[in-house]
């Protein structure tokens, strides 16, 4: 079992994906398509460069509520608030593991 976190209480980066799509086939995502994960991912990839002096290369969870709060601002055309706000619980989780 892998941990979303390291140790030093950074996200893993490289998961986020893969634990998105296991907390979809596991149900944790309710209502959010499986294309809305790739939508995501995208969008994240661009806040993360927009704001990469802000939370550097290691990112941990106040910086991942940051993230957040920044794309939840913003009106995405291809992902909801809503939607949003059901990742990021799972993202927000600590002890979230996938196997």
């Amino acid at each position: 079992m892998k941990k979303l976190y390291n140790a030093s209480g950074h996200i893993k980066i490289n998961l986020i994906e893969r634990v998105l799509k296991e907390a979809k086939r596991k149900g944790n995502l309710p209502n959010v398509p499986s294309l809305k994960i790739k939508y995501f991912i995208e969008s994240l990839e661009e806040e993360i460069k927009k704001f990469k002096s802000r939370v550097g290369t290691q990112i941990n969870r106040r910086e991942m509520e940051f993230l957040f709060k920044q794309m939840m601002r913003k009106d995405y055309d291809k992902i909801t608030d809503r939607e949003l706000k059901i990742i990021e619980e799972i993202l927000l989780d600590k002890d979230f593991r996938i196997g």
